[in-house]
């Protein structure tokens, strides 16, 4: 007994079949290169590393404030290491200190929550407004 044919499976014979076309990989592959080369020029210049760095040293020393992440209080130290990491993280994806406020120092990755910081005798208020003002006082 003969096998079933392609008519009866209802697939078009291997004859029939559409030719391959000439060239598909060229798009995937002008893309890739195109990422590739692009990566390194969305990069953060060094003075806006210098920025962000000096930012977050300078809020290590801030000793009157306490960060509040997804409702745990942490010292401006911690606020500091925390941002840090999320800094090594992201900083081939940011341009300038202010991208870096606002992608990582003003809301939790994790829960969307956002940061708050309270200075010693004031009420809470967001990270961001308050990272942005110390941007400003603390780097040039």
């Amino acid at each position: 007994m003969r096998g079933p044919t392609f008519s009866k499976l209802n697939c078009s014979s291997p004859e029939k079949s559409r030719p391959r076309q000439r060239g598909a990989w060229l798009l995937p592959a002008a893309l890739s290169v195109w990422l590739l080369c692009a990566g390194p020029a969305l990069a953060m210049p060094p003075g806006e590393e210098a920025r962000v760095e000096g930012l977050l040293n300078s809020l290590a020393q801030q000793e009157d404030v306490t960060f509040i992440r997804n409702g745990r209080e942490h010292s401006a130290a911690e606020a500091a290491d925390h941002l840090r990491l999320k800094w090594n993280h992201l900083r081939e994806r940011l341009n300038t200190a202010e991208q870096f406020i606002d992608t990582a120092g003003s809301r939790s990755s994790l829960s969307g929550q956002p940061y708050l910081m309270r200075k010693a005798g004031e009420d809470p208020r967001p990270a961001g407004p308050f990272l942005r003002e110390l941007l400003r006082r603390a780097v040039p």
